[in-house]
């Protein structure tokens, strides 16, 4: 593995930018954690890696919640969610932040250090709120639906009583 990753640093570190966290040079270690534990990386050259998610542009957010992980540095700092279902991340505590891609190499190296001894926590809520969103107009729309029949109703049973006194 160290092979891995001693060759993934010439590639990230000679062709990309240094890390893009605010908190990166900072940082002694990062934690990636699932719904099951942690896990911390504190290798220099994968410490680098995993910090340069943000180096590389951004992209559409995950059109569905998807399952994801954390990313925080050691000692604390940002904290980001990593869906690699969408190969992207964004800050936890970011609402409607861009969405930042990872790219291959750096997820396989998230994977293989990280991720696949850990159970992802379900993606019931974010990464995207457009689910959310999408229930509430529906629970809204439904309400006004039912509050329509039942003026349609309450119309129609005053139109009733009306000609039954008429008559």
């Amino acid at each position: 593995m160290r092979c891995l990753t001693a060759a993934l640093s010439v590639v990230v570190l000679g062709a990309f930018p240094a890390a893009a966290w605010a908190k990166g040079d900072d940082a002694r270690a990062v934690r990636i954690c699932g719904a099951n534990r942690c896990v911390t990386l504190t290798d220099r050259t994968e410490l680098e890696i995993v910090l340069s998610i943000g180096a590389y542009g951004t992209v559409a957010a995950p059109a569905e919640p998807a399952p994801y992980f954390t990313i925080s540095t050691v000692p604390p700092g940002d904290v980001y969610r990593y869906v690699p279902s969408a190969a992207s991340a964004r800050e936890a505590l970011a609402d409607g932040g861009a969405w930042l891609a990872v790219p291959r190499f750096v997820s396989d190296l998230i994977y293989w250090q990280a991720t696949r001894q850990l159970r992802p926590y379900p993606g019931d809520g974010e990464p995207n709120r457009s689910r959310t969103v999408l229930l509430a107009v529906a629970a809204v729309a439904a309400a006004l639906a039912v509050s329509g029949a039942l003026g349609v109703a309450r119309a129609h049973r005053l139109k009733t009583l009306g000609d039954v006194e008429r008559g």
